[in-house]
């Protein structure tokens, strides 16, 4: 707990009174650094696959590495967590001649990609390409899964820069992970950093294979565009549209069923929500930092109530900062750090949030399993009203369909406008949850 402050939990105790029930890692394979030194490194240059970085451990030398990170999952595991790992198998940190590791030692040229004029290809801006698609290299990426899931427990992966994996791989990592563990779940960013010979598998490809994308489309249409100042549908009402396109969990955009939709508004990359806020609302006069917590609470709602797979950072739930840093994979914990007198002071925010987990966990209607339920139990709030929504506002009334649900509906309303609003519902007895 926080000092002098005894009920204020934190750590894997917050994540337990959080709701949550799944926590991915940012990478722990093995990755380019010196292990006993204090530089910070979020570990995105990978050098051996199949073991834990020492970094971490409380011994680099010896098993301490392989025991403890097995101990830690084992933790998450007891508290009713499942663990995700940020697995980057899209490119390492060989460079040959200068670096040779093991793929260039074994075999020199096989395990990277190549251009037709032999040029290294770099898709992933970070030096070269892993050629998932060579027999062996396939073989070595599912060999290096099974790996992580027979020994260490992991429920999942989270794949980085996936569109860099080729299709035929990922799917048949998916068919073959699920024969050691049905409920393991696969997703990753349909993207690439650069270009590449291959063909990326980008969002879309995944539909009805078995792993899920990020919709950074939906995290754009919340809060504006990644790499510029634009703002979003949390800061003034714009791109209504892909706010509903997320609402329905990309089905009439790119995703065969809601679960192949990661919903999110931050994470690891890029500027903090609160950061980016600041950010787009800085210099405007109207807006308060009471405001601010509003669209902060709006942005938690619209991923935490989307159908499909909702994903927070961490600290998001307090209105984590990160000083305005933008990428702060080298930066020290005076920028990385979670500050737990956040959770103190945004004690609001964070219970904000603990409620719609638990109203997201106690009712089914908001999880549909498929297109179709989704298709069949969601309508937008004026197509069964016959009255428009007013400007920065959208509906959606979920029928309780054949879920279970203790509710015979649910009527949700999202509204970025600044001042009160009036709508009509839908005929029935509706109270306010």
């Amino acid at each position: 707990h926080l000092p002098g402050e005894p009920d204020l939990r934190t750590g894997l105790d917050h994540l337990v009174e959080l709701g949550v029930n799944t926590v991915q890692l940012l990478p722990v394979m093995d990755f380019e650094n010196d292990e006993t030194s204090p530089a910070y490194n979020w570990g995105y240059m990978p050098v051996h696959f199949n073991a834990p970085d020492g970094w971490y451990a409380s011994d680099p030398v010896g098993p301490a590495r392989v025991v403890e990170l097995k101990r830690m999952i084992d933790g998450f595991h007891r508290h009713g967590l499942k663990v995700v790992l940020d697995v980057v198998l899209n490119h390492t940190a060989e460079k040959a001649p200068e670096k040779v590791f093991s793929f260039e030692g074994i075999v020199p040229g096989y395990y990277y990609r190549h251009w037709p004029d032999g040029t290294p290809a770099n898709g992933s801006a970070c030096g070269n390409e892993f050629r998932s698609e060579a027999p062996m290299a396939r073989r070595f990426l599912l060999e290096t899964l099974r790996h992580w899931v027979r020994d260490y427990g992991v429920d999942g992966f989270r794949f980085d820069l996936m569109g860099l994996i080729d299709l035929e791989t990922l799917t048949l990592m998916a068919r073959e992970l699920r024969t050691l563990n049905p409920e393991l779940l696969l997703y990753g960013e349909p993207w690439a950093a650069g270009a590449s010979p291959m063909a990326i598998t980008g969002k879309g490809a995944q539909r009805g294979r078995g792993f899920g994308v990020f919709n950074d489309g939906y995290r754009d249409a919340i809060k504006g565009g990644v790499f510029d100042a634009t703002p979003g549908f949390v800061q003034g009402g714009e791109r209504r549209g892909e706010i509903r396109g997320g609402l329905l969990g990309g089905v009439d955009e790119f995703a065969a069923g809601p679960l192949e939709a990661i919903a999110f508004v931050e994470c690891h990359d890029n500027a903090t929500l609160h950061d980016r806020l600041v950010k787009t609302t800085r210099g405007r006069t109207d807006v308060t930092d009471d405001d601010r917590r509003a669209m902060q609470r709006l942005a938690g709602a619209l991923v935490l109530l989307a159908p499909g797979i909702p994903f927070l950072h961490a600290g998001q739930e307090m209105a984590r900062t990160k000083g305005g840093h933008e990428n702060s994979y080298n930066a020290p914990d005076s920028v990385n750090a979670i500050r737990w007198s956040w959770k103190k002071r945004e004690a609001e925010l964070v219970a904000y949030h603990q409620g719609l987990i638990a109203l997201r966990r106690a009712h089914p209607l908001f999880r549909p399993a498929d297109a179709e339920t989704l298709r069949r139990d969601r309508r937008w709030l004026e197509e069964v009203t016959g009255q428009p929504s007013p400007a920065g506002v959208v509906g959606q009334v979920i029928a309780r369909g054949d879920s279970g649900d203790a509710w015979e509906a649910a009527c949700l309303v999202f509204s970025s406008a600044a001042e009160p609003v009036e709508l009509a519902l839908p005929p029935g007895a509706w109270r306010v949850y």
